[in-house]
């Protein structure tokens, strides 16, 4: 998480995904309480919606500024 505190936008891993999870404050806790390891789990739909929701990151400055800002 120092990432996080440098304002920075944060991939983490989760059990049952191919690739790195963006961290969103609805994610945030859940993702805490497993000390951000691959311990993580996720829903279906954040799943099914990472990878979308990681080029929105890349592409949109508006929403790399709101999700580093957690």
């Amino acid at each position: 998480m120092e990432a996080s505190s440098l304002g920075l936008s944060v991939l983490t891993p989760a059990s049952k995904s191919k690739m790195p999870l963006l961290v969103n404050e609805n994610k945030l806790q859940d993702f805490f309480a497993t000390n951000f390891s691959e311990r993580n789990v996720a829903s279906k739909f954040d799943l099914e919606n990472n990878l979308d929701l990681v080029l929105k990151v890349i592409n949109e400055k508006e929403y790399y500024n709101q999700i580093s800002s957690i």
